[in-house]
C-alpha cells in the first residue's frame, strides 16, 4: 500500500470520527444553550419584584342599630366603640384596632349584659355607625359613646370636625328637652352626625344629652361618625350620646445619609516612619458589594462567563480527534 492509499485510509477513519464529533458538538452547544436561557430567566424572575398586594378595604364599624328586639319592648342599651388608626403617608403602611363593648338589658335595670371585642387589622377604620333606629319603644334608654384618635406620621393638617347633631329631637314633653354642645349645630355632609330625629315621644325635660368634645378632622385620614340618629322615640324615652375624635401628627423622621469613611490621612510622606522599626503602611479597608438586585448584573456576567467557558471546553474535547497531539504522521512502509 502506497504513502497516499494510507493517507486516504487515515482521512477516511477520522472523517466518520469528526462527523460524529460533530453531532455531539451540536447537543452540548444546545444543553450549553439550555442552560443559559434558563440562568437568564432564573435571575430576570428573581429581579422582579412582585407585584404589590391589593390595599386592603377600609373598615366600617356597625353596632347597636335596628333592633327589632329593643324596638318591641322597652329597653336599656349602651354601646361604646373606640377606633385606633395608624398611618404613615410615606410609606403607606396602616393598621388599626377597634374595641367595641355593647350593652343590653332591660330598661332603668343593672347590671346591663355586655359582650367586648378587640379587633386588630391592617386596614384603616373610616366610619363608625351606630345606635340607630333603636330602642324605640317608649321608656327606653340609649346610651352610646364614639371615640376615634388617629396617629399619622407625616405631612398633613387638621381643622376643627364638623358638627351636624341635636336637629329635629327632643320634640313634645316639657321644655327644655335638648343638652347639646355644640348648640344648633347643622351642617350638612358633617363628619359628626348623630342625635337627629331621636328623643321625640315627650317626657321629661333634658331626655337628649349629646355633645362633641374638642374634636379635628383631618383629610387624609377622614372618619365619619353618625350615631343616635332616628333612635328613643317612645315616650319617656332618653338618648346620650358623645364623639371624640383626635389626630395626632408626627413629622415623617429622615436618616440623615451615613458619611462613607474616606483613606485615612498619612503622616509627611507616603508612610510613617517609626524608630528602629519598619514604616507602618496605611491600607484603605475595602467596602463590600451591595447584594440583592444591585448586584444582579454581575451574577449574570458571572454566570454566562462560566457556562461559556464550560462549553467551550467541553466542545474542544468532543471534536479533538483520537490520538491528537501523538500522531507523529503516516509511517512509511
Amino acid at each position: 500500500m502506497t504513502i497516499s492509499s494510507r493517507l486516504g485510509a487515515k482521512r477516511s477513519i477520522w472523517g466518520p470520527k469528526r462527523t460524529g464529533a460533530r453531532r455531539i458538538g451540536s447537543r452540548v452547544a444546545g444543553t450549553v444553550g439550555a442552560l443559559a436561557l434558563g440562568l437568564i430567566l432564573s435571575l430576570s424572575l428573581g429581579a422582579t419584584s412582585s407585584p404589590a398586594s391589593a390595599a386592603t378595604a377600609p373598615i366600617a364599624v356597625d353596632q347597636c342599630n335596628n333592633s327589632v328586639a329593643n324596638n318591641a319592648a322597652a329597653h336599656a342599651v349602651a354601646c361604646d366603640v373606640t377606633v385606633t388608626n395608624t398611618l404613615n403617608i410615606a410609606t403607606g403602611e396602616t393598621s388599626s384596632v377597634t374595641v367595641t363593648n355593647a350593652c343590653d338589658g332591660s330598661a332603668n335595670t343593672l347590671p346591663l349584659t355586655c359582650v367586648t371585642t378587640t379587633t386588630p387589622s391592617t386596614a384603616l377604620v373610616l366610619s363608625v355607625t351606630q345606635c340607630n333606629g333603636n330602642v324605640n319603644a317608649g321608656g327606653s334608654n340609649l346610651v352610646c359613646t364614639v371615640r376615634v384618635t388617629n396617629n399619622i406620621v407625616g405631612t398633613a393638617s387638621t381643622t376643627p370636625a364638623t358638627v351636624n347633631q341635636c336637629v329635629g329631637s327632643g320634640a313634645a314633653g316639657t321644655q327644655p328637652t335638648l343638652e347639646c354642645d355644640p348648640a344648633n349645630a347643622s351642617t350638612t355632609g358633617a363628619t359628626i352626625d348623630q342625635c337627629n330625629g331621636s328623643a321625640n315621644g315627650g317626657g321629661a325635660p333634658t331626655r337628649v344629652i349629646c355633645t362633641v368634645s374638642p374634636s379635628t378632622e383631618t383629610a387624609v385620614l377622614r372618619v365619619m361618625v353618625n350615631q343616635c340618629n332616628g333612635s328613643a322615640n317612645g315616650g319617656g324615652s332618653t338618648v346620650t350620646c358623645s364623639v371624640s375624635m383626635q389626630n395626632l401628627i408626627t413629622p415623617a423622621v429622615i436618616a440623615s445619609p451615613t458619611p462613607t469613611p474616606g483613606p485615612a490621612a498619612s503622616t509627611t510622606g507616603s508612610t510613617a516612619s517609626t524608630t528602629g522599626g519598619t514604616a507602618a503602611t496605611v491600607v484603605p479597608t475595602a467596602s463590600l458589594a451591595n447584594t440583592g438586585a444591585d448586584s444582579l448584573p454581575s451574577a449574570f456576567i458571572a454566570g454566562l462567563a462560566i457556562l461559556f467557558g464550560a462549553g467551550v471546553i467541553v466542545l474542544r474535547r468532543r471534536l479533538a480527534p483520537k490520538g491528537a497531539g501523538n500522531d507523529e504522521g503516516p509511517r512509511r512502509s
